[in-house]
This record gives structure tokens, sequence and C-alpha cells, in this order.
């Protein structure tokens, strides 16, 4: 019997002795790891929480507040001088200081990895256990053999034993964990032909966002979402635009199609704090689901309201919370951190079911140092990105910086991703946005007039493309396709898309096609 005394009230009340065992060694050892050395607290991310037990506890934040005044190493004149009473008493009644020293001397500071990763595989067994995930009951393994899983970890890291039920996990969502997608003969039969029938490489469509509150359409963008046939589970899509142009704002409307269809997205941002993106997604609530045109975003950030407005407000909060709160999350990163990021993923859509993902912005590590070779590692880490779409079926979406030396550009394609230009072979799509290069643009007999036009059917049924007058005193930008899965892309057809910016209520609206000249204006 574990004598549960040892630990701190409420902490273990509900957890299976067995993974309790050993507890108060495994804490032990790690405690002295710290209280050996105080630069470990500075290498490590462990919290007061990740102990269990009163002594291992209470010696865990003993040796961080010392390092918290500067201190790398621990003797008994800092900790009686630097202490409080209450603190010192606490340690007299545990044996005094030359209890923490035998604690410190019982352990060598060469095993340090490997003691502090037992605490973190202790920890993390707690937490399958209590998210119920199976430890104790007999399995068969894939040799056939019988094994509980409790027993098979004892030889196990922290690392393995999440890896082996990510593996588990992922064979049961019928995702394949190998490199090889389909081994087969190729057959051109019955389920050949059904499947081109029932068109399954169309992916999930973002033409639309369901229907307001009115039941009319809310559009969004069903020419892109037609040219590339929907975004597809199991591949990355990337979205670039200079700083300014509306990335973000753009993806808003694309996760509330998204979510509009029963979709789970989450969110890893860091180019924007949280209260900004939040009002950008209640702002096109508030303008296109609630059809509500008179609260711009400055005006509900005032917090100033009308009995009528803050009567809609309260409706859009009532509605967002029934509909569509449990398929939004956001994730905020202080910086760039690739393994994070993907260890952010995997826990989402393994543990919370997402099967799509979003990251504003896509950067290098922030600690990164490539010595020169910086466009490899971008590849490499889009790359990562893309396997994971692939290993879990999910559908995966970046935004990424263009290079502000081709701001003047009129064409865009993926070489204003500058020496990054070579992610384009790793992604599904590859969409880019520029602001109007000027009302010139939009003018007829200029040298850089987009020509901008509209599709119709004649009276014979064929597809002819009528002008289109685009209002300068509007605000506009253009949309490329570099690159489509599914389509012929802007390179192809040397058509774009010009989409109306409503920055005001955070919504684009595609207008019409244009055809933008090759030129730098100005240049």
């Amino acid at each position: 019997m574990i004598n549960r005394e040892n630990f701190i009230v409420g902490s273990c009340d509900k957890i299976d002795e067995r993974l309790l065992e050993d507890r108060l060694t495994v804490e032990g050892n790690a405690v002295a790891i710290f209280l050996g050395d105080l630069t470990n607290y500075s290498d490590v991310n462990f919290k007061s929480e990740d102990f269990l037990t009163r002594d291992g506890r209470f010696l865990f934040c003993l040796g961080k507040s010392i390092r918290e005044l500067g201190y790398s190493a621990l003797d008994e004149v800092t900790v009686m001088s630097k202490c409080s009473q209450e603190i010192k008493d606490r340690i007299t009644a545990m044996g005094g200081y030359k209890m923490i020293q035998r604690l410190i001397d019982i352990v060598n500071p060469q095993n340090t990895d490997a003691i502090l990763d037992d605490l973190t595989k202790s920890n993390i067994l707690i937490r399958l256990h209590k998210d119920g995930f199976n430890l104790f009951e007999e399995i068969v393994l894939d040799n056939g053999k019988k094994a509980t899983p409790f027993k098979l970890f004892k030889g196990f890291n922290s690392t393995q034993v999440i890896d082996w039920y990510d593996e588990r996990v992922s064979r049961l969502s019928k995702v394949n964990n190998n490199q090889i997608i389909y081994d087969e003969y190729v057959d051109f039969g019955a389920e050949f032909i059904s499947d081109l029938q029932e068109n399954k490489d169309q992916g999930v469509s973002f033409a639309d966002a369901g229907e307001d509150i009115n039941g009319d359409k809310i559009s969004v963008a069903p020419f892109l979402s037609g040219n590339i046939m929907g975004l597809a589970p199991g591949t990355l899509s990337l979205f670039g635009g200079f700083s300014g142009v509306g990335k973000t704002t753009y993806m808003v409307g694309i996760i509330m199609s998204l979510i509009a269809q029963g979709k789970k997205v989450l969110v890893l941002e860091n180019e924007i704090m949280k209260n900004k993106l939040y009002l950008m997604i209640f702002s096109w609530f508030i303008s296109r689901y609630m059809n509500y045109q008179k609260l711009p975003k400055k005006k509900i950030e005032s917090g100033v309201y009308t009995d009528e407005e803050k009567e809609v407000i309260e409706q859009a909060q009532k509605i967002w919370k029934e509909k569509f709160a449990d398929k939004l999350r956001v994730v905020g990163l202080s910086s760039a951190n690739s393994k994070l990021t993907a260890q952010i993923i995997k826990n989402a859509v393994l543990r919370s079911g997402f099967d799509t993902f979003i990251v504003d912005t896509f950067k290098l590590d922030d600690n990164i140092d490539a010595n020169g070779a910086l466009w490899q590692v971008m590849k490499n880490n889009i790359s990562e990105l893309e396997g994971l779409t692939k290993k879990y079926n999910v559908i995966g979406l970046a935004t990424v910086q263009l290079t502000n030396s081709d701001l003047k550009r009129l064409w865009l394609d993926s070489s204003c991703l500058g020496t990054s230009k070579g992610i384009k072979e790793v992604c599904s799509n590859l969409i880019l946005l520029r602001k109007l290069g000027g009302d010139l643009e939009l003018i007829n007999g200029s040298d850089i007039y987009c020509r901008p036009f509209r599709s119709k059917k004649n009276e014979k049924g064929d597809w002819i493309e009528e002008p289109y007058d685009a209002d300068p005193g509007r605000v506009w930008r253009v949309l490329f396709i570099d690159k489509s899965r599914s389509g012929p892309d802007s390179g192809d057809t040397g058509v774009a898309y010009l989409l109306r910016y409503d920055g005001d209520h955070c919504s684009f609206y595609e207008t019409a096609k244009c055809r933008p000249v090759r030129k730098i204006i100005n240049g």
C-alpha cells in the first residue's frame, strides 16, 4: 500500500497506486538533480505541479526560489540567510540542511537526463491514465504476444511511451505512419470508376460559410475553392502576402467556412495578439453571419454601443457559444518553434479530434542557426508540416511572408518567397496576395491596366468575357494561384482574381477575374 500521507492532499486521489509505487524515489532523484545544480532550472520546463509529494514539491520550489535570486549553486549559508523562518523550520523538521546534502550526494549528475526523464515519464503515464488510456489491461501486440502497456513501459523512456500510443492511435484512425501510402497493381475496375464518380479527390469546399442568420448563403471564395478543388485532407496549402495585405483576415473567412461545415480548426498564432485576432473573427461574424453592417471593427473595439448594437452583440455571443465555440481553438506562441508547433498539432489531432490546422505566420525558428542555408531549413520545416497532414490525414494551411523587395511587382509567383521559393515543391497549393498597384491598374488604357472581367454565357451557351469596371474608391487586392493541386494556375492562364477588401468588417469578396501585367511599377 502506498502511504498517501507523503503526497499533497488532492494530488493523487484518483491515481492508481501502481503509478505511484516508485514516485517517492523518482521525485527524490529529480529534486536532487535540481538542488545539486541550480542551473538545471533554466534548462528544463518543470513546474511545481509536476511534483505530487509534499517534500518533493517543497524542495523543488526551494531550489527554484534560490535560483531566481541569481544563485547557481546551493549551500547552507545561502539557504539559511535567504529563506523565511517558516521555510527554515520546515527544513529543520526534515532533518536540516544535512538532509538536503545527503539527497544531493546520492545522485550522479551524469545521469541528469535519465533522471529527469523518469519524472517526465511518470507524469505522462498519470496523465494518460486520467485521460482514459488503457495502461493495465492486457493487449495483443503485433508479434502476437500479450502484455499490459504499464509493464511494457518499464523499459521505455518518455518519448517512446508517447510514440507507442501515437502509433497505435494513428493506426486506429486508419492513418498509415509509413511513407508508403499504397502498393498495388493497377486496375481500372468498378472501384476506380466509382471513386471518379464520387469525386473523392474533391477537398473540403470553402466557397461559402453556410447560411447567415436570415438563411442567405455567405460567400467566401467560390472561384478559388473551385479552382483548387477545395482543401483536401493530407495536403498543405500556403497563403503568401506582403506585410499588411490582410493574410490573417483572409484566413478568417476560410476558418469560418470550415467550421460552418463541422470542421474542428486549430490556429497556431505567432503574428498578432489574441484580442486582435478575436476582434477580426467577431467582426466577420457580426457582419457576415449576423448580416449586420453597423458595427465596424473600430466600433466594436470602442465598447460604446446603441441599444440595437448591444442587442446584436449579445445575440452574436449567444449563437457563437451554441454553434461554433467548440470548433475553433487558438494557441498563441511567443515565438516560432517548429518542434513545439508539431507537438501541439499532434496532441490536438489525437486527443481532441481536430482535423484542420492553420499556422499564422510560418517562420523559421527564432533561435535557428543554419549557417547561410536558411532556405533549406525553411523547406525542411514546411516538409515537416506537410508530413503531419499526411500522417494524420488532416487539412493544413500556413501563411507566409513575401519579401519586401518585390513590393512593386505586379505579377506574383514563388520567386517572391526569396530564398524560400523551394517550398513550392512541398505544398499542394500556393496562393499569393498583394495590394492593387494604384488606381492605374483599374484604368483602361494605362500600361498597367489589369483588365478586370467577369465570365458569362452568351445565347449559344458559350462562356464569354465581359469587362468589369472596378470602383477605384473601393479597396482591392489581387490574388494569384501559383500552384494548384487540381487545376490550372495563374501562370498557365494568365488570370488572377480581383478581391474587394472590407477591412472594417474583416471580409474579402471575390468580385472579378483579371489579367495583371508582368511589370514592376516605378521600376
